[in-house]
């Protein structure tokens, strides 16, 4: 069979040893503490599958590829071990790792093969099926025909992973965060005794007035739904009429109209103020400092009367075993050496102690001191005389043409009655008159229930509301304590 074929039976051999095998019931054994060689894993840099064994694990795993995406190990990958990293306690396998005849480079693509003892000239990668001797064999494949083989052993492996576990997938490591942490500043701690209660006396029963006549006012006002049978719709239009009259007021100068007519005018103290007229020497009492005097005074002091036996717990530490402190050094093969050695261990108990501690007494002691005595004396101090004058200013009466009230006029209807302003005719008097703008006012009037009971009730309503409504109709109302009223109109 030509070289070609083989490597077409090892194509088909690699891709059945790279699926991968789950057995999730196998129970997975703590490594030895003892000094020897443990197995190691390493991490794919393609797919991110992690923690897989390389040691060659013959049909199942050869510790050489990846099992999810067919990735061949190369010699810069790290190796490390794990807690369920196994100790090889096989001779031949000790003797290929210690004689460094375990796996191979590639010299072309860097991938590493297992090695298998046969000569250099029949040595081909079995990723990039490169032969390892200097002259191409004439048996070997060409370099497309590798690429196509390597193309159909990936294709292969894909088709037959159907679904790639979740557990397989590579997860990114989150990103370290540096933003600043936000902590809450410190508060300043608030004294109460600074407050000036007398203010805050008077701010609460500030707002508690505003309270009380907001709550009235909230009472008064506040709208609630009533249901009203419309018995009749009353309403009313008023004209105001007013005439300009003469009228005599009095009042100080700046108050005055312009259009004022003058009738009289004079002065009139209006207020006071403060003038000072020079400096005048008044005797006031001051303290002052006349003496010392010795004064007697008893303190209490503490001694030591003696000493006193204490017991106590402590704490102390003391060696309760040894323990095996192991590490594990690669060999640049798939195992890794592990040494060990005994450490001592600590513990800590506790342990009754006694000591002698100093115990105290008091007693009055009698002493000295100088205090200072202070008396008064008058003596002279310098003062503004301050003086009350009078402020005057011009107090005017005169006449202003202002308007005064006179009459309203009134037109009333109910229903759709035209709502028309009362006929308004002028006086021709002495004194000119006017009409102000004609006011609408429209009422509803009607029964409701309360409870039991059927009560009538009138309510001021807007005119424009007014006229959506006929006599007879129920209408649903917002009404209010002091008579007014609203419409329930849909939103």
């Amino acid at each position: 069979m030509p070289i070609k074929g083989l490597h077409d039976y090892k194509l088909f051999f690699d891709i059945v040893k790279i699926l991968p095998l789950q057995d999730e019931g196998t129970a997975v054994s703590n490594p030895d503490s003892q000094d020897g060689y443990v197995e190691l894993f390493w991490d794919c840099p393609e797919c991110g599958q992690q923690a897989i064994s390389a040691i060659d694990g013959g049909m199942e795993h050869d510790g050489f590829t990846c099992p999810h995406c067919a990735y061949n190990r190369k010699r810069n990958d790290a190796l490390y071990d794990r807690p369920e990293s196994r100790p090889i306690t096989d001779p031949d396998l000790i003797e290929r790792i210690e004689s460094g005849k375990i796996d191979w480079e590639c010299k072309y693509c860097g991938s590493l093969n297992p090695q298998t003892g046969i000569g250099e000239q029949t040595m081909a990668c079995r990723v990039c099926h490169q032969f390892q001797q200097d002259e191409i064999s004439p048996n070997a494949p060409l370099l497309d025909q590798t690429g196509e083989k390597v193309q159909q052993r990936t294709e292969a492996i894909r088709d037959r992973l159907e679904v790639v576990p979740e557990n397989l997938l590579r997860h990114a490591a989150p990103a370290n965060d540096n933003r600043p942490s936000l902590s809450m500043p410190e508060l300043p701690s608030f004294d109460w005794q600074s407050l000036p209660w007398r203010k805050i006396a008077w701010g609460l029963g500030i707002a508690g007035v505003g309270s009380l006549v907001f709550l009235g006012g909230w009472w008064l006002f506040a709208p609630r739904p009533l249901e009203v049978k419309v018995q009749s719709l009353p309403w009313e239009v008023t004209v105001e009429l007013q005439e300009l009259h003469p009228i005599q007021r009095e009042g100080w100068d700046e108050t005055v109209p312009l259009n004022a007519r003058i009738l009289s005018s004079e002065t009139r103290q209006r207020g006071t103020r403060e003038e000072q007229q020079g400096t005048k020497t008044i005797q006031v009492s001051e303290q002052y400092q006349s003496g010392t005097k010795t004064e007697t005074y008893t303190v209490q002091e503490q001694y030591q009367s003696g000493t006193k036996t204490e017991s106590y717990t402590d704490s102390e530490r003391y060696q309760s075993g040894t323990e095996d402190d192991c590490k594990t050094t690669t060999t640049g093969t798939g195992a890794g050496r592990k040494s060990c050695t005994t450490i001592p261990v600590y513990s800590t108990r506790s342990v009754s102690k006694t000591r002698q501690v100093p115990q105290y007494s008091t007693r009055p002691v009698t002493r000295e001191r100088k205090i200072a005595v202070y008396d008064t004396r008058l003596v002279p101090k310098v003062i503004p005389n301050m003086v009350t004058l009078p402020v005057y200013d011009t107090w005017e009466t005169y006449i202003v043409q202002e308007w005064e009230y006179l009459n309203t006029l009134r037109n009333q209807g109910v229903d759709d009655q035209p709502r028309i302003a009362p006929r308004v005719t002028l006086g021709n008097g002495f004194y000119p008159q006017r009409a102000l703008a004609p006011q609408e006012f429209c009422k509803v009037v009607g029964f409701y229930k309360e409870g039991d009971q059927q009560k009538t009730g009138a309510w001021g309503l807007p005119c424009t509301q007014f006229d959506l409504i006929n006599t007879g109709d129920t209408v649903k109302m917002e009404v209010n304590r002091v008579g007014g009223a609203t419409l329930a109109l849909p939103q």
